[in-house]
């Protein structure tokens, strides 16, 4: 009988997607062994002031609520948070349990058979897929969850280097990342995929990093449809990788299900964080046009 997995996560966007979405992903496409997807409230983080500048009022209710637990008081559950107490964390059958992404996701990775064969394309695959969790997911998050105030959160994506003589701006992890990565995308000439001939975990990091853009450009008007533009067109080949993800059956299952979270729809402070999703877009854009202007190139 195969042992149970149980992927825990607070619901939020933070961990949700950053910390455990392309787990989940895996786990949805392989469908090679059961596994319990568990999130803590998202109103347990209001209630602990772990999210700042949300309304007074929901933050209120949450302290007021004797049915919501004070995030302190599940930290120290390790059947909850693992050994180190922290989310995302994976409990697999009764003796076994770890935290931290790099950890989870190599475990899931081996345990779907999305892990390449050699030792050099076993860590090009964990550096694409940390690249990804670390340099967009990460910073992302930090800019729609009131972790990080909008402009300051675009200018940290699309503008974290300037030179330090003339103040020009060099480039952002939103725009000079993705393009590293396309190129890699097309340095593994003949194959569909990141790193060798199948898939592997680097491919579903992908995915979720592109998915969460896209996701907040779509609900972001007008601007949103120019930074879709301005991010996108110059990286087709992952934005087809994007698209052959997402239509693979058990994926395309998922996607339908609406079980998948949407990086913007996925959790209870949604509707609180539209206005800052458009304000971050909206910052996005200036500072990429301004680049534009200045160098003619991202």
């Amino acid at each position: 009988m195969k042992k149970h997995i149980q992927i825990s996560n607070k619901e939020i966007q933070y961990t949700s997607h950053c910390r455990g979405q392309a787990q989940r992903d895996m786990l949805y496409d392989s469908l090679k062994h059961p596994f319990e997807d568990i999130r803590m409230d998202w109103k347990t983080l209001w209630k602990s002031g772990l999210l700042k500048r949300l309304p007074e009022q929901e933050v209120q209710d949450a302290i007021n609520d004797p049915n919501i637990p004070y995030w302190i008081d599940v930290k120290v559950k390790e059947d909850i948070t693992g050994p180190i107490g922290t989310t995302s964390s994976i409990h697999y059958g009764d003796d076994f349990s770890i935290n931290e992404t790099v950890a989870t996701n190599q475990f899931i990775a081996s345990m779907c058979g999305y892990v390449p064969s050699s030792l050099e394309d076993q860590t090009l695959a964990t550096m694409i897929s940390e690249t990804c969790h670390i340099e967009i997911c990460i910073p992302l998050c930090a800019a729609t969850n009131g972790m990080q105030r909008p402009k300051r959160a675009a200018s940290a994506l699309v503008t974290r280097f300037t030179n330090p003589k003339d103040k020009t701006i060099m480039y952002g992890p939103m725009t000079f990342v993705l393009q590293r990565l396309e190129k890699l995308y097309h340095k593994n000439s003949g194959s569909p995929f990141m790193v060798g001939n199948k898939i592997t975990h680097a491919d579903f990091w992908i995915y979720e990093a592109i998915e969460a853009i896209r996701h907040i450009c779509e609900h972001s008007g007008k601007d949103g449809k120019t930074l879709h533009s301005l991010l996108f067109d110059p990286i087709p080949g992952l934005m087809g990788l994007h698209k052959r993800i997402g239509e693979r059956p058990n994926m395309k299952k998922y996607i339908a299900s609406g079980e998948r979270p949407k990086w913007l729809t996925g959790t209870g402070i949604a509707a609180v964080n539209l206005g800052r999703y458009q304000d971050f877009v909206k910052a996005c854009v200036e500072l990429i046009q301004k680049r534009l202007g200045v160098h003619g190139k991202l």
